[in-house]
């Protein structure tokens, strides 16, 4: 018998955004912009749009969610993997994940697996950016990943 499906809508600055949990795991986070499921509410869905909240908020570096592991090929699993060490305020290039996943030739796949991850901010696809200056591409758009960035330093920042 298939999971049942929950979602949870967060309205943000940037849009609605949709957490989808199957019990208490989340599966998807989608951004603002796209199609998201019509599901009721879970108690793990709430905590997950809460835990992002928080975070556009300032007040959560980490997650404290039990994320499900997507579906993807090995080397969109690799990707997704060590986008998860890349720190809270931090960034990398695609070239670099492509190295630090033994593909350096591999940048541009590397974005296509960024563009293709499930649960963007949980899984930090936004900490990726091009070598050459600038944000690059992202789900939530340019704009959204601008500012999830310049967030991120800020809250480093006053840290400090």
């Amino acid at each position: 018998m298939p999971a049942v499906t929950n979602a949870s809508v967060l309205s943000t600055r940037f849009g609605e955004i949709t957490v989808v949990t199957q019990g208490n795991r989340v599966v998807r986070v989608v951004l603002p912009g796209h199609d998201a499921p019509l599901a009721a509410p879970s108690d793990a869905s709430e905590r997950a749009a809460t835990h992002i909240a928080q975070y556009l908020s300032r007040s959560r570096t980490q997650w404290n969610l039990d994320i499900a592991v997507p579906a993807g090929t090995p080397f969109q699993l690799a990707v997704w993997r060590a986008l998860t060490a890349i720190p809270f305020g931090e960034t990398r290039t695609y070239g670099q994940i492509a190295e630090a996943i033994g593909h350096p030739r591999a940048a541009r796949a590397v974005g296509t697996a960024c563009a293709l991850n499930p649960v963007p901010l949980l899984v930090p696809c936004h900490r990726v950016v091009p070598a050459g200056g600038g944000v690059g591409n992202y789900a939530g758009g340019t704009a959204m990943k601008a500012a999830l960035l310049g967030m991120e330093r800020e809250v480093i920042a006053h840290a400090s």
